[in-house]
């Protein structure tokens, strides 16, 4: 399991940025992709203490959201729905259980090789169980 396909899932649900991206990504943009788009990435994963007993374990991991776009303001746009969609949810998504999507740092923004392609990232903090 891993914090990208939950908040792949969450994203995929969300009427206002799946009409703004292209394409949502778990993984690296390929070259040629069609922009906006939005790629996921794990930065880091760490198992928390819980006091629960059997075999469930209890992850906290960051993932880094980029938004890939035309211009400046597109790639504003996209953080600024890409915060909507993902903030505060509870539940249970891509098969992980109590899940807990939470904002951490926004930014950098930051400059491709490709000097037409205007990226900006947000992190999130999600905390599930996983079996």
């Amino acid at each position: 399991m891993s914090g990208v396909p939950i908040l792949g899932e969450i994203f995929e649900a969300d009427a206002d940025l799946v009409a703004y991206a292209a394409s949502i990504i778990g993984g690296a943009l390929g070259l040629g992709g069609t922009l906006p788009a939005i790629v996921l990435g794990t930065i880091s994963a760490v198992d928390l203490k819980t006091l629960s007993a059997g075999p469930r374990r209890r992850v906290a991991e960051r993932v880094q959201v980029t938004v890939m776009a035309n211009n400046y303001a597109e790639m504003k746009d996209g953080i600024r729905l890409v915060r909507a969609a993902g903030a505060g949810r509870l539940g249970d998504f891509a098969g992980a259980t109590e899940v807990s999507v939470q904002l951490d740092g926004t930014g950098p923004d930051f400059i491709t090789d490709d000097p037409t392609i205007w990226c900006g990232s947000q992190d999130f903090i999600v905390s599930y169980n996983e079996a």
